[in-house]
């Protein structure tokens, strides 16, 4: 009885010493929100390119993978119009190394209550810690926001 306590005991300890101290460091979500607080203006977004990077910086003698498939864009709509959500979270598509930064570009639209439409856009390479990066995108109102978080 003795010798299987100490067998299992050796090889959870073993277990525990060969698996990574991190937390899933290449399985990275994304999530992308158009939110109007106040006001009748729609605001709305489009994520065409996220890559995720083995540097912080994303520089290019890391590596670096496409979180999106090739083609592939994430959208969002405050008035939730044409079937497109307020927010939307999806995995990104797993890396073959620790990510420890990413590159990020989103298109925003901001409808305003006045007829206005202003275009802006995010372009945001950051590196990621132990609770991932938030980040807002330019909007034509104080009460507009798009916001993008990789986790």
């Amino acid at each position: 009885m003795n010798w299987r306590l100490t067998t299992s005991n050796c090889l959870l300890v073993l277990t525990m010493a060969c698996a990574p101290a991190y937390a899933s460091p290449t399985q990275r979500k994304i999530t992308l929100s158009c939110d109007v607080t106040a006001g009748s203006d729609v605001i709305t977004a489009q994520e065409t390119t996220v890559t995720l990077c083995d540097t912080p910086d994303c520089s290019a003698s890391g590596n670096s993978v496409a979180c999106l498939s090739s083609g592939a864009t994430i959208e969002c709509n405050s008035a939730g119009q044409n079937g497109v959500p307020l927010s939307v979270t999806m995995p990104c598509d797993p890396a073959q190394f620790k990510v420890l930064g990413f590159y990020e570009h989103v298109d925003t639209t901001d409808y305003l209550s006045n007829g206005t439409i202003v275009y802006g856009a995010s372009d945001v390479t950051g590196s990621l810690g132990g609770r991932g990066y938030r980040t807002n995108a330019y909007t034509g109102s104080i009460n507009d926001s798009v916001t993008f978080i990789i986790k």
